[in-house]
């Protein structure tokens, strides 16, 4: 769900990646919300996809070498960060 970790994630990033998939308004962008069909806010099916969050991992052969786990949603792992440790020592 939406949380505080959220809200700093999205301010340290900008929004610009946010909008565009999300668009606006008057330019919708080409999100397509996951959330069934349903009874409203409360029906079962749609309040446990809100509860499906994302994660990170790297892997150095069987070796996990990262691992992250976003706390809400936005709350994404340091894209540099992954990168440099996926990348740390190849050529």
């Amino acid at each position: 769900m939406w949380s505080a970790a959220t809200n700093r994630a999205i301010q340290a990033r900008g929004r610009d990646d946010l909008n565009s998939i999300t668009g606006n308004l008057f330019a919708p962008g080409p999100y397509v919300p996951l959330m069934p069909k349903g009874q409203g806010l409360f029906d079962p099916r749609a309040m446990e996809r809100t509860m499906v969050q994302g994660g990170t991992f790297v892997f150095d052969g069987d070796e996990q070498i990262f691992t992250h786990y976003d706390s809400s949603s936005g709350a994404h792992a340091d894209l540099g960060e992954v990168v440099q440790l996926a990348t740390e020592g190849r050529t």
